[in-house]
């Protein structure tokens, strides 16, 4: 299982989410709280952002190695600042498949997309099947071999499907994960997904899975450490009674100036 977090507010270095923190990602990677399998995110990580004034679409940085051993954390990445951030530090499930291609976030267009979980079994039970969703062009745009890749390209492509308005991503996240649950019942495997989807302007975060122990996932409202801002993170990042647990089997979408907006997953 990965850690991750999204953030939206006002302006904030990507080592807000990082590094910064008691229990930032960082941390997390090493001594995470909850995580359900596995015990250190040591298989690479990232973060993708967004800069209007350097380029249009969303920027991704990812590393192949532990978070603790990248100099760029302390070195580059204090100089990227942002009022929407996503990242995630990395628990491969497949061993041997660390590349800058299989980390998260994957950024495409204006999308960026992070997963907490895991398809079980993917190569035989979920690759072909999945890669059967997308059309040809989604399905070349596929460069590493994860069920995360997958997911964000067959997510993608239900969105061209539907015309790419804003307003169909909770939607066509809503529609995905319905459809992976429905597949993972009828192959008799587990789905576990938790997903942060950002398109530039919101965030669409799930907590979902085939099981009743789903992963976890909190909502950060005001903080004291990110006032004016929405934080969502699989642990709380420091202490601080405004976390909130987000309810299992749900679909959540955050946007500036709006209250949070719940579907049933």
């Amino acid at each position: 299982m990965c850690r991750h977090a999204a953030y939206l507010g006002p302006p904030i270095h990507a080592t807000g989410l990082l590094r910064d923190l008691e229990h930032s990602l960082h941390h997390q990677s090493y001594r995470a709280r909850e995580l359900l399998t596995g015990s250190v995110c040591a298989d690479g990580y990232g973060v993708g952002w967004y800069d209007d004034g350097a380029r249009d679409g969303a920027a991704r940085y990812t590393y192949p190695g532990p978070v603790w051993s990248d100099p760029n954390l302390d070195q580059a990445l204090p100089y990227v600042q942002s009022g929407l951030l996503v990242a995630a530090v990395r628990n491969a499930t497949v061993a041997g498949s660390n590349t800058h291609a299989n980390c998260a976030p994957f950024a495409d267009g204006n999308h960026l997309l992070s997963l907490n979980g895991f398809l079980d079994d993917f190569p035989a039970a979920w690759r072909a099947p999945m890669r059967d969703w997308l059309p040809d062009e989604r399905r070349e745009r596929v460069h590493g071999d994860t069920d995360g890749e997958h997911l964000f390209q067959a997510l993608l492509a239900r969105l061209d499907e539907l015309g790419g308005d804003p307003a169909d991503l909770a939607t066509a996240t809503q529609g995905l994960v319905r459809d992976v649950l429905r597949h993972a019942e009828s192959e008799g495997v587990d789905a576990h997904l938790n997903l942060l989807v950002s398109d530039g302007k919101q965030v669409v975060a799930t907590r979902a899975g085939s099981k009743p122990t789903q992963n976890s996932l909190y909502l950060l409202q005001d903080g004291d450490e990110f006032p004016g801002a929405t934080v969502l993170a699989s642990e709380p990042l420091y202490d601080d009674p405004l976390w909130v647990p987000v309810e299992p089997d749900t679909v959540l979408t955050v946007q500036e100036g709006a209250p949070p907006v719940r579907l049933r997953a």
